[in-house]
């Protein structure tokens, strides 16, 4: 089994997080395809091989390096919020305490470059667009940006 196949990674007894939620269910079912399909795609590699031939398994790490940005995003907004705030505070680990990195931010900072690779990659224009997928702002950066409030920083000029 891998470890993206670990229930115990989406599902807690918050309502929100229930194995009986619905939409909850369809989320952490199309991570788990999109994860399995990509290590499928990818079984010729030699590693892959190596890994299956000697573990049964690929191991979590080459995983991890298989997945595009995409992937990543959608495992990190399945998780359930214990294990997306252990990932956070791994990530910050070597920070400040009051530069730490909140898992919401974390979301944030992971899918607004894959909202704009999206629309990039489907010949979509960034300028003059709003845009609905922003990412939030850790509060040490907050003075180092200067927001245009005429613009409300959702549109490229």
């Amino acid at each position: 089994m891998y470890i993206f196949e670990d229930d115990d990674l989406y599902y807690s007894g918050q309502s929100k997080y229930c194995k009986e939620n619905p939409k909850r269910q369809d989320l952490v079912l199309k991570t788990k395809y999109h994860l399995s399909r990509l290590v499928l795609e990818k079984q010729d590699d030699a590693i892959i091989c190596k890994q299956i031939n000697q573990y049964g398994v690929v191991l979590p790490w080459t995983v991890f390096r298989l997945m595009t940005f995409g992937n990543l995003t959608s495992f990190l907004i399945a998780l359930q919020p214990e294990y997306r705030n252990k990932v956070a505070a791994h990530i910050s680990s070597v920070l400040n305490q009051e530069d730490k990195i909140p898992a919401k931010i974390l979301l944030s900072w992971c899918n607004a470059p894959r909202y704009l690779r999206n629309i990039c990659s489907h010949n979509g224009r960034l300028y003059s667009r709003l845009h609905h997928t922003l990412p939030a702002f850790h509060r040490s950066d907050r003075e180092l940006l200067e927001i245009d409030l005429d613009n409300d920083g959702k549109t490229l000029l």
